[in-house]
């Protein structure tokens, strides 16, 4: 030790109690606020990807109904939030369930399908909530909502050419 050095307990470099507290006080407010960003942000996912699901479901049935030269139809059920593609009919009269029930993830839900249909050549269970993709290339024209919390993605076919775009 050298000469004129000299410790001193008056000095020690520590925390207080009150400084810990406060601390740990501000990590818990920050810890919470990023809880609820993260449930925020949590929820919007899963509106946008029910609506990228929805977009990329009617998509692949169209090019499907194109390349195999088959009809297809995807029915939406929106009492259960979810949809079902079938070949040839949207009933199990004359249809065949091809792929099962998607559902819409969390707090989102179908709304407002309106696709304008040929009762006579293109049954549906609901009004208004069946899709059709042809073999020549065409759709049945319409749009639904996919809605959470107020805000509305909307999924639209273009009967003509069965384009499929969202808004």
């Amino acid at each position: 030790m050298r000469p004129g050095l000299r410790f001193s307990r008056s000095h020690d470099a520590g925390f207080t109690l009150v400084e810990l507290l406060v601390t740990v006080a501000l990590m818990f407010i920050l810890g919470g606020l990023g809880l609820f960003a993260l449930q925020s942000y949590t929820r919007a996912q899963e509106h946008q990807g029910t609506a990228d699901e929805l977009v990329s479901t009617l998509r692949t049935v169209a090019e499907r109904a194109l390349s195999e030269g088959r009809t297809y139809c995807v029915s939406l059920d929106a009492a259960a939030d979810a949809w079902t593609v079938w070949q040839a009919r949207c009933s199990t009269s004359g249809g065949t369930p091809v792929e099962g029930g998607r559902d819409a993830q969390g707090n989102v839900q179908l709304n407002s399908p309106s696709f304008t249909l040929d009762a006579a050549t293109q049954p549906c269970p609901q009004a208004g909530s069946c899709v059709y993709f042809l073999p020549r290339g065409t759709g049945t024209p319409g749009s639904v909502q996919v809605v959470r919390d107020g805000a509305a993605i909307a999924v639209s076919v273009e009967g003509l050419t069965s384009r499929v775009s969202r808004s």
